[in-house]
């Protein structure tokens, strides 16, 4: 037969017993267990009793009914499950959990006046025979005072317990009320890890080190008991007393209780001692600390799971996040070769060009600019970079806010982390107010971390919890701030290959670059010189009111032959400079001073071989839609080589999804 032992709000403990195949609880007056509480429905649920067990069924009630803080529909319950319904709760256990609950329990204040009254019976002149009998009674109310006491311990564990919000809280909850119950100095929680050994979750009186090692000295000796075991350490030293590290701190007796799942795994030892007392029979009684036990393995093991469950769903969340990125990218790919098919655009936004690499970026980054997928731009110093990244906030829904810019290469570690994140008042020496950072300064709108290759690994670990929660603290806060922020990254470095030498994070390299767009280096968007070039002298013109009208034959000439090793940034800077300066109405090739107009590009015959290799590549991935075994059988390569070379030359974009795998067909 099981019972029911509920704790009510005024105090008192009722022991319900179940003795109908059929009880009904709810807050209507027909119910077998009655509860009065506004958010009981009037049937509520039902106990159906079978031969296996007890079943906890639900009758669709308003606010639910939870077994171990988990809403159930039906549940077979275990001894020690704590059952929620409303705000009561209510433990279910077996008789052999505990004799003594065969005893009615009542008020406390009851009891105490109850031992005063016998007392007085007991010393009154003629007691004799009776007060023998009445001494007999008293006995009876000590034990059920007990009994009442532990009860509201372990409703007082579960209540706690059930309220907590991590793993460590509820250890530490369960190892407080141990050392209550029992009386014993100190202890700890162990748990098996994955490798199957115990480790010291949390301590009481104890350190980490001395809790391993008091415990091992007992737990090796207790053999495979799945009982409570105590141990008093007396003059004549047994095989246990002997164990160096109990009598070198002067431990006079140690408790081990098991802890198990239901399933009957192990889930690990609450272990306790003491150095100066050993506690009363009453304190150590096996039956309620088999009962105490049951509780907290039933606490532990509901913990884990709830734990076990969480990161379950965040990496089912992750994968599915993933495959939507995934998707969203092949669809980009997808989109952006029709745009370059038919796009004849000359400008987005401030970004000019006409050249057919120009065209692809053009094509990305109007797909890309609506949504609020990490984006990281590659490309040499000089390209333009920054101005890409200005182009995709303003052609994103985030136009209307700030669009907020962060070198990283310009500050040193300490202060870029100040500068990106901002710092509380008292943070460091000098931090005299607090200063919100860029993240903050960008909410709702798009934060571009230029040259991020230099950012320090330590800063990287923040940034990248930042870009996977949302949620930061500022330097010497605590308070986590949660922001609405798109983040475009760029940098002039190889971070693949960074991330293969360790210096940058390999798991912050993929969160940044969900989509990779390559800005090319001047020297290989051809026609565009000249354009940029006839922008950049009628921005100066106009603004000096100069009378320069173009560029000579050979001035012409040489901006096209030159390598531009400083790309665009140096490119309007030469035209800037030589239009200021020009002494006739077209700039000569001398005035622009390309470091005596030599030029440093395609002269050599490796230069020149790898021109043409990156031409036919480029045109026969275009040609074949991207399939790495046609491409090779073309240009009569092994699908290695062409690997290498599409990775050296940036055509991943134009590749196939999945044509690595394919076989030669």
């Amino acid at each position: 037969m099981g019972q029911l032992y509920w704790q009510k709000e005024n105090g008192e403990t009722e022991t319900i017993p179940l003795k109908k195949k059929l009880t009904t609880l709810g807050r209507s007056s027909q119910c077998d267990i009655l509860i009065p509480d506004r958010e009981v429905s009037g049937l509520h649920a039902n106990l159906i009793t079978f031969k296996e067990g007890f079943r906890l069924i639900d009758l669709d009630s308003t606010n639910g009914t939870f077994v171990n803080d988990c809403r159930i529909h039906e549940q077979t319950l275990h001894a020690g499950d704590v059952i929620r319904l409303g705000g009561q709760r209510l433990i279910f256990t077996e008789p052999d959990e505990l004799e003594a609950t065969t005893l009615t329990f009542v008020d406390r204040d009851y009891l105490k006046e109850s031992h005063v009254l016998l007392d007085q019976i007991k010393t009154a002149p003629g007691s004799g025979e009776l007060s023998e009998k009445l001494g007999k009674l008293d006995q009876h109310l000590v034990q059920a005072e007990a009994v009442h006491h532990r009860l509201r311990l372990l409703f007082e564990l579960a209540e706690a317990v059930n309220s907590a919000k991590n793993r460590d809280t509820v250890l530490g909850l369960i190892l407080k009320k141990a050392i209550s119950a029992t009386g014993l100095e100190r202890g700890a929680v162990l748990l098996l890890d994955e490798t199957d050994h115990l480790s010291v979750q949390v301590a009481e009186g104890l350190s980490r080190e001395l809790s391993t090692a008091l415990s091992r000295s007992v737990i090796d000796r207790t053999g495979e008991s799945e009982a409570p075991l105590f141990f008093g350490f007396g003059e004549e030293h047994s095989e246990l007393d002997a164990a160096e590290s109990i009598v070198m701190h002067g431990i006079r007796c140690a408790l081990c209780l098991p802890l198990k799942a239901r399933s009957g795994a192990k889930l690990g030892v609450l272990y306790l001692d003491s150095r100066f007392t050993v506690p009363t029979t009453a304190n150590l009684e096996m039956d309620f600390l088999s009962l105490f036990a049951l509780f907290a393995a039933t606490a532990i093991q509901t913990r884990l799971s709830a734990e076990r469950e969480k990161r379950m769903s965040e990496a089912l969340a992750a994968t599915r996040e993933r495959e939507k990125y995934e998707r969203e990218l092949l669809t980009l790919e997808a989109e952006n070769k029709r745009l370059v098919a038919q796009s004849k655009l000359a400008r987005i936004d401030n970004v000019l060009g006409r050249s057919e690499p120009m065209l692809t970026l053009f094509g990305l980054v109007q797909k890309a600019a609506p949504t609020d997928l990490s984006v990281l731009l590659t490309g040499e110093t000089g390209t333009g970079k920054s101005m890409v990244a200005r182009t995709l906030h303003e052609l994103s829904k985030r136009k209307e806010a700030a669009f907020v810019v962060i070198d990283c290469a310009a500050l040193p570690s300490e202060l870029l982390e100040s500068e990106l994140f901002g710092h509380e008042k008292g943070a460091f020496t000098g931090a005299i107010a607090q200063k919100k950072g860029r993240v903050e300064s960008a909410e709702g709108g798009t934060l571009f971390l230029d040259e991020i290759g230099d950012m320090s690994l330590a800063l990287q670990a923040k940034l990248l919890r930042f870009l996977q929660e949302r949620t930061f603290e500022r330097v010497g806060g605590t308070k986590p701030i949660s922001l609405d922020v798109r983040v475009i990254a760029a940098t002039n470095k190889d971070l693949k290959s960074l991330v293969s030498q360790k210096g940058f994070r390999e798991d912050l390299y993929y969160r940044l670059s969900t989509l990779t767009l390559l800005v090319p280096p001047l020297r290989e968007r051809g026609e565009d010189i000249l354009l940029l070039a006839n922008t950049f002298l009628d921005e100066i013109r106009l603004e000096h009111k100069l009378s320069v009208k173009g560029f000579s034959p050979e001035a012409r000439n040489l901006l096209l032959r030159y390598a531009w090793p400083g790309n665009v940034r140096q490119l309007k800077n030469s035209v800037q400079r030589a239009t200021l300066l020009a002494e006739d109405e077209f700039i000569q090739a001398g005035e622009l001073a390309l470091e005596g107009g030599v030029p440093e590009f395609s002269v050599t015959l490796r230069d020149a071989r790898e021109e043409v290799d990156r031409k036919l590549i480029r045109l026969q991935l275009l040609a074949q839609k991207g399939n790495l075994s046609r491409v090779a059988r073309v240009l009569d390569v092994d699908r290695h080589t062409l690997r290498e070379l599409i990775r050296k030359y940036g055509f991943d974009n134009l590749k196939k999804a999945g044509s690595d795998d394919e076989q030669d067909v």
